[in-house]
């Protein structure tokens, strides 16, 4: 049987021999079994004078939370030029229990110049540290955020924001499940000094059901964003930061929520939504749901020319929209040369009989729309 003793020399040997050649590390859980503290603090004797050579370092998501902290406490001031990732995974089973952690992540004060991927799970964020200001992927695990306050925690991730330029991806959980944007949130004021980031692509900010990525929407222009976070619905009133900023030209997706039984769109929200919806012309799929569209048939038939490449069109429980306005729509579309819309669905009507030469006429359009349309649904 071979001892813990020989295994350890003969990592002691491989990393004599390695020279200055960069180092991939992952502690799995078996490596610091019984007596976990005093194995990790071995560990940490062994790779700690090679830290300058890291690479990667990956923390394993059965290694207890009290055991990575010794080593994390032990880098409080270590600089890691070369490192490029690094991970703290979380075992979705223990989800529950590791919430109240308060242990705050404060590594590396040194710095990590080529730091391009942080994923920091079992931890509170230390947002003043340094090593929010080199990568271009983040994705966090905190718990403790839930308790926060909404726009505490967006001024926080505003600040990472400015201090990392060539972030690209921002990732943060912090629930296992999942709750959709809350369409009954407050409104926000309009911010007088947004800035411009350039890199950031992807939001998947599951917290406070909206009101987070709300903000960020009305203080940062974001011309390079394709993905908000899947289910995120922006309120009318957020399209007037976005008309006034033409912050999301290469958005994909969209979907706009209003609080069920709300009156129609006020006339400024009327106005800000063909600006808005001209500034985002990659535009692939538009989502309305509970939207009283009253008033917007003169809107409607410039949908698809403003937004030449969508493919997926729903109304969901919206009032006001007229058959024959999305008549001259699917023909301006066609009139353009643009291509057809692949999806076009039209839910949550309550036909009636009380105008019944309407219902015929209506049913006619149906029909032709559904000759131009790749899939339509309505019902």
């Amino acid at each position: 049987m071979v001892k813990r003793s020989q295994i350890l020399d003969m990592y002691k040997i491989q990393l004599a021999r390695s020279g200055e050649a960069l180092l991939t590390i992952r502690i799995c859980e078996p490596a610091v079994r019984q007596p976990t503290i005093k194995n990790m603090r071995t560990i940490s004797d062994l790779i700690l004078p090679h830290v300058s050579r890291w690479k990667h370092l990956e923390i394993d998501s059965n290694v207890p939370h009290k055991v990575f902290r010794v080593l994390f406490d032990r880098l409080r001031d270590a600089r890691a030029p070369r490192l490029e990732t690094l991970s703290i995974l979380q075992d979705s089973s223990r989800w529950n229990e590791e919430q109240n952690i308060k242990w705050r992540f404060k590594a590396f004060g040194g710095g990590t110049p080529s730091l391009k991927r942080l994923n920091l799970g079992r931890a509170k964020v230390d947002w003043k540290s340094n090593i929010f200001n080199t990568f271009d992927h983040l994705a966090i695990r905190d718990g403790s955020l839930r308790s926060t306050d909404p726009i505490s925690i967006a001024s926080h991730f505003r600040d990472v924001l400015a201090r990392a330029p060539h972030l690209r991806s921002l990732w943060v959980k912090v629930a296992f499940a999942v709750q959709p944007a809350n369409p009954a949130r407050d409104p926000l004021p309009l911010t007088p000094d947004p800035f411009t980031h350039s890199s950031i692509e992807t939001f998947d900010i599951s917290i406070h059901r909206g009101t987070v990525i709300d903000y960020l929407l009305h203080s940062i222009r974001m011309p390079a964003l394709r993905t908000l976070e899947t289910y995120y619905a922006i309120l009318p009133s957020t399209l007037h930061p976005i008309a006034r900023f033409k912050s999301l030209p290469q958005l994909r997706q969209l979907h706009i929520h209003h609080e069920d039984a709300q009156p129609p769109l006020q006339d400024h929200d009327r106005k800000a939504f063909p600006i808005a919806l001209q500034s985002m012309r990659s535009l692939k799929k538009l989502i309305f749901r509970y939207v009283d569209l009253t008033g917007s048939d003169s809107c409607l038939p410039e949908l698809l020319i403003w937004c030449p490449d969508l493919v997926a069109l729903r109304f969901i429980y919206c009032e006001g929209v007229e058959k024959r306005a999305l008549k001259e729509m699917v023909e301006r579309r066609k009139q353009i040369k643009c291509p057809r819309l692949e999806a076009l669905h039209i839910l949550g009507e309550n036909g009636t009989a009380e105008d019944f030469g309407k219902l015929v006429e209506e049913g006619e359009i149906i029909e032709w729309i559904r000759g131009r349309v790749g899939n339509l649904r309505v019902g």
